[in-house]
């Protein structure tokens, strides 16, 4: 089987969820003045409402072995929401008396939402395994098929076979933000990186099923750099 190398632009959507394994000593951080009077429950995530966006701006698939081994990988726009069930705040360049991170307690001050938004600028790299017998009949490339040959098209894009993909990725944060809306201020946004980890190192794998996939990613290190013992998934 012979398939070409096939680049694509803006073809393939991530949409999933994103939490946290929380394993940070808050006595800590609070003594440090980083967060206030916090504990494990303070930064609960409403997990349905916390979203993880993925825009493929371009994705390659370089066929290793045949079309059964391919190199996968791509520039992703990786937009992260952390959508938290107290009135948690941030507040731009935080210090000792005014905590980087508190939770709102001013009287008759309900909260619709608050958000920590996180987003990356992300490289993944992933080795494919396809397990189909020869490309699907859609496919770009093309394959052999005893002594006839056979043009196909693929969309490597938003096909990657039946099978499974895993590898890592590496993102660069541009920017963070926590939104928020309650009665008393609106709708506002405070930017900061907040203490983030400027670089997200993560482990990646999905599971192939044609057009579609499943996928799944966890950070080993803290989604921050100090004071906090979160890891990112």
């Amino acid at each position: 089987n012979k398939v070409k190398t096939r680049t694509t632009w803006f073809e393939t959507l991530d949409l999933g969820f994103n939490n946290f394994s929380d394993k940070s000593n808050y006595s800590a951080s609070n003594t440090a003045g980083f967060t206030d009077n916090f504990d494990e429950n303070s930064m609960d995530l409403k997990n349905g409402k916390s979203i993880h966006v993925g825009i493929w701006v371009f994705e390659q698939l370089v066929p290793i072995y045949k079309h059964h081994i391919n190199l996968n990988y791509g520039l992703v726009l990786d937009l992260n929401n952390y959508r938290f069930k107290n009135n948690v705040r941030f507040n731009k360049n935080g210090t000792a008396t005014s905590p980087t991170i508190y939770i709102d307690e001013t009287l008759n001050n309900h909260y619709k939402k608050t958000k920590l938004a996180a987003d990356y600028i992300t490289v993944p790299l992933m080795l494919n395994f396809n397990f189909a017998s020869k490309p699907p009949k859609n496919a770009s490339g093309v394959y052999k098929n005893g002594t006839k040959q056979k043009a196909v098209s693929l969309n490597f894009g938003t096909y990657k076979g039946y099978g499974f993909s895993i590898g890592g990725s590496a993102g660069y944060l541009y920017t963070a933000r926590n939104k928020f809306v309650n009665d008393l201020d609106g709708k506002k946004k405070v930017k900061d990186d907040f203490g983030l980890r400027p670089w997200k190192i993560s482990y990646e794998a999905e599971i192939n099923l044609g057009t579609f996939s499943f996928y799944g990613s966890y950070a080993p290190k803290s989604l921050f750099k100090n004071h906090l013992d979160m890891n990112p998934y």
